[in-house]
């Protein structure tokens, strides 16, 4: 189901395991696949939480950044700040483009999963057992749209595009 018309995207690189994130940063660091996530996003408007607007430290440029928080005294230079989901969302309809792409964290992505058409996914294929932050569950994404395998330095990953059934 997209939003207004838009297509909604989660962008995110995860593990085996479903593990994202750890100590508020991302567990894996691969630049190719940073990379690809930049020419993903690229004129996009894309929606993260606070958290991870944080754990990036800057906008990112290039793109329109939204940051959705409950904080209402919350600022971030250059970024528009939403304190709903639903109003994030209507923010992004506003920059005129057909995909909103979701960036993080794992509660954010948890509230978007049942409005999301496509999930940009990096399966790593490793696992971290002292991640504190998980993808959720993504049954109904079972049409492959792209796959891919890759590896960097020691990892091996595999770059998969998947569209709600």
């Amino acid at each position: 189901m997209s939003y207004q018309s838009r297509i909604i995207s989660i962008v995110c690189a995860v593990g085996e395991d479903c593990s994202i994130g750890k100590n508020n940063r991302l567990i894996w660091r691969i630049s190719e696949d940073l990379q690809r996530f930049k020419n993903i996003t690229w004129g996009h408007p894309i929606l993260m939480g606070r958290k991870t607007f944080e754990s990036i430290g800057h906008m990112l440029p290039g793109r329109e950044n939204i940051i959705i928080t409950r904080d209402m005294m919350f600022e971030a230079h250059g970024c528009m700040v939403a304190h709903s989901l639903e109003y994030a969302l209507k923010v992004a309809t506003r920059v005129e483009r057909e995909e909103i792409f979701i960036i993080g964290g794992g509660e954010i992505f948890k509230q978007v999963l049942p409005f999301t058409d496509l999930l940009y996914l990096t399966i790593i294929h490793a696992r971290e057992p002292d991640a504190e932050v998980f993808f959720p569950a993504y049954d109904d994404f079972q049409k492959v749209i792209f796959s891919e395998v890759h590896r960097e330095g020691s990892l091996n990953f595999t770059y998969l595009t998947l569209e709600r059934i």
